[in-house]
């Protein structure tokens, strides 16, 4: 897929998400990254369901019986995105400068 195709389907994403609520998209968001966090700290054999990777990110409690290990690897896979999240922001700022 080249680049000029995927700025298409982004501009058609932005379009779409405008003509819905504004929430819609929050709880999918939220929703899929429980979830990919999840699925992508069980392939590395965390131990922590599905609930209680959900009660860590959403409240930030820590569930009883589970290794710091396991706690960690769950809050670093969330700080790695919300690092990413922030360098491609600026990567775009920087980009848009004339």
């Amino acid at each position: 897929m080249n680049y000029e195709r995927i700025l298409e389907k982004r501009a058609k994403l932005i379009e779409i998400r405008k003509s819905k609520p504004e929430n819609l998209f929050d709880n999918f968001d939220k929703a899929f990254e429980i979830d990919y966090t999840h699925n992508s700290t069980a392939i590395e054999g965390n131990t922590l369901s599905l609930i209680e990777t959900k009660v860590l990110i959403e409240n930030q409690i820590s569930v009883g019986n589970k290794s710091l290990c396991e706690i960690y690897e769950v809050v670093n896979h969330i700080i790695r995105k919300i690092v990413l999240s922030i360098l491609i922001f600026l990567r775009n700022m920087r980009s848009m400068r004339i």
